[in-house]
């Protein structure tokens, strides 16, 4: 979370289902960019639509941690949060 978001996705994914490799994609650079947040993404395997679940939920357990307050130290090396 540092005001400045940023997507770098890597590897190669197919579309699964009922959601497109674009929008898959396209949704995480959404966020990034209005939420402010930097992403690492890297996917493989086999299976396609697992793919993208086990993407989708590292996401939100990241993303949770990374909101949660804890205490009243700011988790950033510059002490704030933009």
């Amino acid at each position: 979370v540092s005001g400045r978001g940023f997507l770098n996705f890597v590897g190669k994914i197919k579309d699964a289902r009922n959601l497109s490799a674009e929008n898959f994609i396209h949704f995480f650079d959404t966020v990034c960019r209005n939420a402010g947040v930097k992403l690492y993404r890297e996917v493989n395997g086999s299976n396609n639509h697992h793919m993208m679940e086990s993407a989708f939920k590292a996401f939100a357990l990241a993303f949770k941690e990374a909101i949660e307050v804890v205490g009243e130290e700011v988790r950033s090396t510059k002490g704030i949060l933009d």
